[in-house]
């Protein structure tokens, strides 16, 4: 028979494992929102989609998210562009997407707006 402490560390680990099952589940969602936020021309809808990014989640997520991101970067805005390439990359940053350097570097020589741009 298991003692008090015992049975309620192995509820608690249940529970913490659920719930960070479900948080990784959810972000999987998210990540096919962020895609279709990202592939669309709404700065506004892109601009959130790319706040919403957690900046805990599971190494096969994170990969998908940086490879999404790194995609997004390229893309030519029609408006704003410079906004959004600087949200993607203090995410970029947040999750700490080092690999995401050489893309970072290639908007500077580019000279592709990295910089605020849009009135708030």
């Amino acid at each position: 028979m298991l003692s008090k402490p015992t049975s309620f560390f192995i509820c608690f680990l249940i529970s913490f494992l659920c719930f960070l099952g479900s948080f990784s589940l959810t972000w999987a969602d998210s990540l096919e929102e962020l895609k279709e936020a990202l592939q669309a021309d709404d700065i506004e809808v892109a601009w959130r989609a790319v706040d919403a990014i957690p900046q805990k989640v599971s190494p096969q997520q994170r990969e998908e998210t940086v490879k999404v991101l790194m995609r997004a970067l390229k893309k030519e805005w029609a408006r704003c562009a410079g906004d959004i390439r600087q949200s993607i990359a203090i995410q970029l940053a947040a999750i700490n997407a080092k690999e995401a350097i050489p893309a970072l570097l290639e908007l500077i020589r580019e000279k592709k707006n990295i910089e605020h741009e849009c009135a708030e």
